[in-house]
């Protein structure tokens, strides 16, 4: 996405080449209009009962009026853009632009074809308006409302066009060309592909547990959106099915006024990313401040990725999640910015962040130096195999995105576990050597005659490393020695009902059949385990798990919750209602909060805080390096 503010010029031999661009509006190419056609157009409304309003009234003089008003504008509309053929008069234009913008109202709600120029006059010559007013000195007091008219015209497009209809082809684009109004090609989502979808970001307000972030200014705030990314290149894997991203919307005319001839080369639909840019250039040392909605793609990309109940799936069917495993980008790859990985827990999806995710993104700081990805595993499968799979996930991911591993901002690296995803981040900066095998294994596993893809996988399960990137790691309210929950009768009773993983469940039943059960330590000897067998406090493997060292030189903090009266006044005790307190500390944390809360602590203002607090101070440790010079706008503060 791109905040060019010039359309492109390869596009005007296609605009000049339509055929009666104008003849919606009323006018020729020169904007002079043509008054017989337009009363024509009218009184065939009239008479056909098309029209709304005093036209619709059965007052003949009400009627009459209105008409009379709309052609008397019409009129005065084309007298004054006869009168920009010469020096840029700023207030001039913007009379032009408010007519437009009344004629272009009346338009569409009398259905007429021409709205859709109106509009795009409308949005025009307002920011001809603020252009040539930037250029004669100080903005005068009538600029917000210019961009008033703007952002009022720019909607209006968008909304005629139909860019904004859920589960339509992008003819929306024809139709903005239609009036000589191209999208700028260089605003691209991710990967390359242009926006199909453009959904108008007001149309879709945050549930009441999010906060809105959102600024004023120029420009149309949108959730741009694209479809069916899967296989059109090696990065798409990284994303989900559909994308939906922050996107900001202008248009902006070529050329200058010159008494209407404007319109015989293209005006461009531009879109900018609020996440990177405050705001656009209209004219040397003036930058028009940029408006921007940074909640509600963020809530819509998460509703239509990770639904209500794909929690609960990925925890009794695990296999059939299982292709999608991953590591997610929530917007496209940004080299010189540190990724967050956020890993969900038990029961759970991604969903369990977007609260965090809001806050964290609407800090200016946090915003120009992290990228937020998201993890997702099928909880029902054991946690050696789903860490194996994030890994491997994570290191495909720099192979499609940072091939040559020349960005550094990928090696500081940074972890955020909640519960099990807490095992699954702690798990990947673990040097345990042997010990998570012997806990698994009565005899070595390299010892095991087995094929080659079963001794990788084990390998890749038991036989970990740290992954080097990662360079600090934050665990919210993680069970490290178990859940007592977990070998209750609920906890037994859930572990029966989930679908074992064939490839695991298959990986097991092969070493039992051919080495018997001796192979295996006494806990392994059944059924192969489970994401709630996972979380037995006397699981052999959790204890080698939570006693291994981790690496060196990788911080990791604690957030705990301890529901008030569980404690009964000793130190050290307490539980969330899933995880004590003792199972979630871990001596060595370079920081501990505890906080008076249930076990689902992600959307509470003190954990985020404290998250917050723990990235700035990463930032400080690391010495991450500065964004890419002239890439970033200093971007004030977000209006709540």
């Amino acid at each position: 996405m791109t905040s060019r503010a010039v359309p492109p010029r390869d596009a005007e031999g296609a605009v000049a080449a339509r055929a009666g661009r104008d003849r919606g509006a009323g006018r020729s190419g020169s904007g002079v209009v043509r008054p017989a056609i337009g009363l024509m157009a009218l009184m065939v409304l009239l008479s056909s009962g098309c029209g709304v309003g005093a036209l619709r009234s059965h007052d003949p003089e009400a009627a009459a009026r209105a008409l009379a008003v709309d052609e008397a504008e019409r009129q005065r509309f084309a007298a004054l853009q006869f009168l920009t053929s010469g020096p840029g008069r700023p207030d001039l234009l913007l009379e032009l632009a408010g007519l437009a913008d009344r004629i272009g109202e009346r338009s569409e709600q009398r259905g007429l074809p021409d709205a859709l120029a109106w509009a795009r006059d409308g949005a025009s010559y307002s920011w001809f308006a603020a252009r040539d007013a930037a250029t004669v000195g100080r903005p005068p007091p009538w600029f917000e409302h210019a961009r008033d008219l703007h952002n009022r015209s720019v909607l209006r497009c968008l909304r005629l066009a139909e860019a904004d209809e859920p589960g339509r082809d992008p003819a929306w684009g024809d139709r903005l060309a239609s009036v000589g109004i191209v999208v700028d090609p260089s605003a691209t989502l991710g990967t390359g592909g242009t926006a199909d979808q453009l959904l108008i970001a007001a149309d879709h307000p945050p549930p009441r547990h999010l906060t809105p972030y959102r600024r004023p200014g120029w420009g149309v705030p949108l959730i741009a959106g694209r479809r069916g990314w899967a296989g059109r290149s090696p990065t798409d894997a990284f994303f989900p099915t559909r994308l939906q991203v922050p996107a900001t919307a202008l248009l902006v005319p070529t050329g200058d006024p010159d008494g209407g001839r404007w319109r015989d080369r293209p005006s461009s639909l531009v879109l900018v990313d609020p996440v990177d840019e405050a705001g656009v250039p209209i004219a040397p040392g003036l930058i028009l401040p940029l408006a921007g909605d940074l909640t509600a793609p963020l809530q819509d990309q998460a509703r239509r990725s990770w639904p209500d109940g794909l929690g609960w799936l990925g925890v009794f069917d695990p296999d059939r999640l299982a292709p999608a495993i991953g590591v997610y980008l929530t917007r496209p790859y940004d080299p010189g910015k540190i990724p967050v990985v956020l890993i969900h827990g038990l029961y759970s999806s991604p969903l369990t962040w977007v609260a965090m995710l809001n806050e964290l993104q609407a800090d200016p700081v946090l915003r120009s130096r992290y990228q937020f990805w998201v993890a997702f595993y099928p909880t029902g499968y054991p946690i050696p195999y789903s860490s194996s799979r994030i890994r491997e996930r994570l290191r495909a991911l720099r192979r499609a995105f940072d091939p040559e591993q020349d960005d550094s901002a990928f090696d500081r690296m940074v972890v955020v576990g909640h519960s099990m995803g807490g095992l699954v981040a702690r798990s990947l900066i673990l040097d345990p050597g042997d010990a998570l095998s012997r806990a698994v294994f009565a005899r070595p596993p390299d010892e095991l005659d087995l094929a080659p893809m079963p001794q990788a996988a084990l390998r890749a399960m038991f036989r970990t490393t740290p992954e080097p990137a990662i360079r600090r790691a934050i665990f919210l309210a993680t069970p490290h020695r178990g859940s007592r929950l977990a070998s209750r009768l609920l906890g037994r009773i859930g572990s029966l009902l989930v679908r074992r993983g064939k490839a695991i469940e298959g990986l097991f039943a092969s070493i039992r059949d051919r080495y018997g059960l001796d192979a295996l330590r006494p806990f392994f000897r059944g059924r192969s385990i489970t994401g709630i067998d996972n979380l037995k406090w006397d699981n052999p493997l959790l204890r080698a798990s939570a006693s291994a060292q981790t690496a060196s030189g990788v911080p990791y903090h604690s957030i705990i919750g301890v529901l008030p009266g569980t404690s009964f006044g000793r130190p050290g005790r307490g539980t969330d209602g899933v995880v004590g307190f003792t199972s979630a500390h871990l001596d060595g944390a370079a920081s501990e909060l505890v906080v008076p809360h249930h076990h689902m602590l992600t959307r509470l203002p003190e954990v985020i805080a404290e998250v917050r607090r723990i990235l700035l101070l990463h930032l400080a440790e690391a010495d991450a390096p500065a964004p890419i010079a002239g890439r970033l706008t200093p971007v004030p503060p977000l209006l709540r």
